[in-house]
């Protein structure tokens, strides 16, 4: 076929078979398969990789409501979890700007649920609700990896700072309730929605930090990939000022 051209070249499939005829066009651009709108990639598995299943009490909400999402997280071979496994749930709003976090301690059954209290002022659309492993990493040192504390008895549970008017460099100051945890270290994520003078418009911007009451916090850089071979870890220690 490569080697036939011009009037020589193939037109058409023909069949035929007890007097019937049918025939298809060769090489046609409209007759071909386009493979563009199926997934094609994949999944990269391993018997101990997870894969997470979320879900949520209704299918819409308005705002101001409460949204319940059950998570069920699963290895691939059905083996029990490591208790305690960190993971972080990221819900973005509808122009996939990111409006909530929490990292999420799984026990070993996999079953766990978070509840995410939407803004009145929110707004309308699609939102999405995303499963992330917990990166350990603190601004500044993306080499390192820090573990925090996932105790059941730090709160869960939102807490409201109340409200509070910018200086004149737009800057304000919230006190953060946090001298009843006595964890050593642990994570708080803060949201905080702000709202201009005169037309009223809002924006809302979400942090997460690390939190200690020690004088430095350990942490571990390793020296080469850990997937399939034995290496060490250097082993670094971070002082308050996050800066040696």
């Amino acid at each position: 076929m490569l080697g036939l051209k011009d009037e020589k070249a193939p037109s058409v499939y023909l069949a035929e078979k007890d007097g019937d005829l049918s025939f298809l066009p060769y090489a046609r651009d409209q007759r071909l398969l386009d493979l563009s709108r199926f997934d094609i990639d994949g999944l990269r598995d391993a018997p101990d990789s997870l894969r997470a299943f979320l879900f949520s009490d209704r299918g819409i909400y308005r705002p101001g409501d409460t949204a319940h999402i059950g998570l069920i997280l699963r290895k691939r071979d059905w083996s029990a979890l490591p208790s305690g496994l960190p993971l972080q749930a990221v819900i973005t709003d509808p122009q996939d700007q990111e409006v909530w976090r929490q990292t999420i301690a799984f026990g070993e059954a996999g079953f766990e649920e978070m509840a995410w209290a939407s803004s009145s002022a929110g707004k309308t659309g699609t939102y999405r609700v995303e499963l992330f492993p917990w990166s350990g990493q603190v601004p500044g040192f993306p080499d390192y990896r820090f573990r925090g504390s996932l105790q059941a008895r730090i709160p869960q549970a939102p807490a409201e700072l109340g409200e509070a008017s910018t200086d004149a460099q737009g800057v304000a100051s919230f006190d953060l309730p946090l001298a009843a945890i006595d964890e050593p270290v642990f994570e708080i994520t803060l949201a905080g929605e702000g709202f201009e003078k005169d037309s009223g418009r809002s924006v809302v911007n979400v942090t997460s930090a690390l939190v200690s009451r020690h004088a430095f916090l350990l942490s571990q850089s390793p020296d080469g990939p850990l997937d399939y071979i034995h290496v060490s870890s250097e082993i670094f220690a971070q002082d308050p000022s996050a800066t040696g």
